[in-house]
């Protein structure tokens, strides 16, 4: 392989150099193939007058209107130099590209964009919207009006009246002068904003009250509760429950109010909290007796007692779930804890990096319960 390497002459032209191949090919029946060829096509190829082979391509996008504009100037330039027409395969030499392609774009509705609100002439006569718009339209002709004035009127001669214009649209007057052309500017350019935070309202007020989407017919509800769309994670989901104390198994609500009632023994609340849970649920009084009951004033302290009691059944039955997710479904890391004895996710331990499995031998429970003891 050397040897090969040392009869190649890198200063020769390609012509040259396919000419010492040739005259060196008998030597070379004892050498890989397939790494020969691949050596032979570098040296050929890259060799210093050789040509290059990959092109340089340009890609164009125009809408109708601009691939018009673009195709009769084309024209007009081959009128013109119709002598001196350019060859498709040299270099373009302005922009650096061997080949320019003109893509036409397709007219037509991208389904995927974002539907977007417009105000159409029917929806002046719209029961529900049509009085709002007009009165939106009214006020908007009279800023046109008014910016048609300030590009035709001399107001050199008429300065207050300009001065009023700018009071009116809280423009700054310190350095007024009914000469200086940046004031006009100015104006006009405030105007143009007023008129365009006016269309702004106007498509708000049509999507607020008519939506962007339209359904021909509406079914009617049957008015049964479905309780299938019970979330145990949903606060308000809670909170309404807590309502249905005692239901028998066989009614529809029956299982959910047996695994809440099981949720909150779990919890073990406070005396004050089963007492605020007992006036809720049992004797079904109001947030304003209740605060009375329990010696305060304000029905928000109860409301406030009643979220947290929802929270944390919210947060004991994530822990039943995860528990059921990853002994059914997923695969999870379990621990014995050393103090209740009971065998729970790593992510119930906290981290201790002088243990071996880098856990606590004790779970969040048990420490939690030793530092409030």
């Amino acid at each position: 392989m050397n040897v090969y390497y040392k009869k190649l002459n890198y200063v020769l032209t390609q012509k040259e150099r396919i000419e010492l191949l040739h005259s060196i090919n008998d030597d070379l029946e004892l050498m890989n193939e397939n790494h020969l060829l691949e050596k032979m096509a570098d040296y050929i190829l890259f060799s210093p007058d050789a040509k290059r082979i990959t092109k340089k391509t340009k890609y164009n996008f125009y809408s109708e209107k601009q691939f018009k504009k673009r195709l009769d100037k084309e024209l007009l330039i081959e009128n013109i130099n119709i002598n001196n027409s350019r060859n498709n395969s040299e270099v373009d030499d302005e922009n650096g590209f061997d080949e320019i392609i003109d893509f036409l774009i397709r007219k037509g509705q991208n389904h995927k964009k974002q539907i977007k609100q417009k105000i159409f002439p029917k929806d002046f006569y719209d029961n529900e919207i049509g009085e709002y718009l007009c009165a939106y339209q009214k006020t908007i002709i009279d800023y046109q009006e008014k910016l048609k004035i300030l590009k035709n009127y001399n107001f050199s001669k008429n300065k207050n009246e300009l001065k009023d214009l700018l009071i009116q649209y809280g423009l700054n007057i310190k350095n007024f002068s009914g000469s200086n052309i940046k004031t006009y500017i100015q104006l006009q350019k405030c105007i143009g904003k007023h008129i365009k935070f006016m269309r702004d309202d106007m498509l708000q007020l049509k999507d607020k009250i008519k939506g962007t989407i339209y359904f021909k017919d509406v079914l009617p509800d049957d008015g049964k509760v479905n309780y299938d769309m019970f979330n145990f994670t949903n606060q308000k989901h809670i909170m309404a429950l807590l309502k249905y104390p005692n239901v028998p198994l066989t009614h529809e609500v029956g299982a959910l109010v047996w695994d809440l009632n099981n949720l909150i023994k779990e919890c073990k609340f406070n005396e004050d909290d089963l007492e605020i849970l007992k006036l809720y649920r049992y004797d079904d009084l109001t947030l304003e007796d209740i605060a009375k009951k329990v010696g305060n004033t304000h029905k928000k302290y109860v409301l406030e007692k009643l979220q947290k009691i929802a929270n944390r059944i919210i947060k004991k039955y994530c822990e039943h779930y995860q528990d059921w997710l990853y002994l059914n479904y997923l695969r999870g890391n379990y621990k014995k804890c050393s103090k209740c004895s009971e065998i729970k996710l790593i992510q119930y331990f906290r981290k201790n990096n002088n243990t071996k499995d880098k856990l606590s031998s004790w779970c969040k429970k048990c420490e939690n319960l030793s530092k409030n003891t």
